[in-house]
């Protein structure tokens, strides 16, 4: 799968497209084919200037770092015990482990909703971040 990382901070240019394995998921995680991401204001500061001094040390990342927090997708595998999400639900969500990927994994209990199948998952894309800051 390809992925967007930071290895220093600074400009767009520091953006790099990677090749990575596909992660697997744990007992209770679920594997999702992302379909649109957020961009927001913290992933460009972050990009940019690194994480702020007054961020709490269990938020800072390390570089190598994949920036993005919201997300959505459909669900293409769970974990023996996933119990709210099936294969092929389409779903949108947060995480703080980044989303500038074509697959992550979250576990089941994280920011992580079911939608009807039927909503249009690019705009539901960013839609979590900017609906909790309103």
């Amino acid at each position: 799968m390809k992925k967007i990382i930071v290895n220093e901070y600074g400009s767009v240019d520091v953006l790099q497209e990677v090749v990575a394995l596909k992660p697997v998921p744990g007992e209770k995680d679920v594997l999702i084919k992302v379909a649109a991401i957020g961009v927001n204001d913290p992933d460009i500061v972050m990009r940019k200037y690194g994480p702020f001094p007054t961020m709490p040390a269990e938020f800072r990342p390390t570089l190598p770092h994949m920036l993005g927090g919201d997300f959505s997708g459909i669900v293409e595998q769970v974990g023996a015990e996933v119990t709210k999400f099936q294969v092929g639900d389409h779903v949108m969500g947060y995480t703080k482990r980044g989303t500038y990927a074509q697959y992550i994994v979250l576990d089941q209990d994280d920011s992580l909703s079911q939608v009807p199948d039927q909503l249009d998952l690019i705009p539901l894309g960013g839609l979590y971040l900017t609906a909790l800051t309103a």
